[in-house]
């Protein structure tokens, strides 16, 4: 579905992980709305490059900034959301878009399993840490936005509490995935309903950007097996971002906080069912 793209001139949106897939396309139709789009990258100068590559390509509108940040480290986190609100005391969306997916087991320095720390305990910080402007930034009429990128694979997910790193058991790839993204939905939906109670002027939306071909099926069978098949079944990156951009700017996703959404949509999931037992 197709998603309006009005002019925000002004607005500061910030990005994680915009280098590639999904993430690229959306700063495009962000930057068609003529914001300001700070990315969160681990190699600034590739960030660079496809700005130049963009402007090239005829995206005159819009402007762009690049910060060193690697997700899956909470120091790196940490120090990219202190550069951040020096240069942006004023924030209008924040989309924790960075993921990683079916990779093999690893741990990360600070000693979390690696697809649960980029995938949710970063974005997880981040948001605290920049909720302050957020929340400063957002007024009734124009309240701002939190987009967490889930998953349909929350579905099959489980939140190992006594074994979060799967440190006790065998560790299952996929298994580890879908816990992130559980734990991604229900964050996000446990920090709407708090913003809620506080009357903040901020929405908080989960968003299942659909199965998209990209980069992140790399260490996947079906990708090493028949890579041809990704493009004939699941979406071009460039429909994936489609749903985000709507949460993010669209004057139609204003009421859909809270909510599961996919297809630009809302959708009900178990989750959301019971989603009253979170608060």
């Amino acid at each position: 579905k197709f998603t309006d793209l009005p002019q925000k001139t002004g607005h500061v949106v910030v990005i994680t992980g915009g280098l590639r897939g999904i993430g690229l396309e959306v700063i495009r139709m962000l930057l068609e709305c003529d914001m300001m789009v700070v990315v969160g990258c681990r190699k600034v100068e590739q960030g660079e490059h496809f700005a130049n590559k963009m402007r090239m390509e005829g995206t005159t509108s819009g402007k762009l900034d690049f910060k060193t940040l690697d997700v899956s480290s909470m120091e790196s986190v940490r120090k990219f959301a202190a550069a951040v609100k020096k240069d942006y005391p004023r924030i209008h969306v924040l989309i924790n878009n960075a993921a990683i997916m079916y990779v093999p087991y690893a741990v990360t320095p600070e000693g979390y399993e690696s697809q649960f720390a980029t995938n949710y305990l970063g974005h997880f910080l981040l948001t605290h840490l920049l909720l302050d402007q957020l929340v400063a930034t957002g007024t009734e009429e124009e309240p701002t936005r939190i987009i967490h990128l889930s998953s349909v694979a929350h579905l099959v997910g489980k939140i190992n509490f006594d074994d979060i790193n799967y440190e006790k058991q065998y560790y299952v790839s996929y298994k580890s995935y879908s816990q992130s993204k559980l734990a991604q939905l229900l964050f996000g939906l446990y920090l709407n309903g708090i913003l809620k109670e506080r009357n903040c002027n901020v929405k908080s939306y989960v968003v299942h950007p659909g199965i998209v071909n990209t980069e992140i099926f790399n260490e996947t069978l079906i990708k090493r097996a028949s890579p041809f098949v990704l493009g004939l079944l699941f979406k071009p990156p460039d429909k994936g971002a489609i749903p985000i951009v709507f949460c993010a700017v669209s004057s139609q996703a204003k009421d859909l906080d809270g909510c599961y959404i996919s297809n630009c949509e809302k959708k009900e999931t178990p989750v959301t069912k019971n989603s009253d037992q979170l608060q």
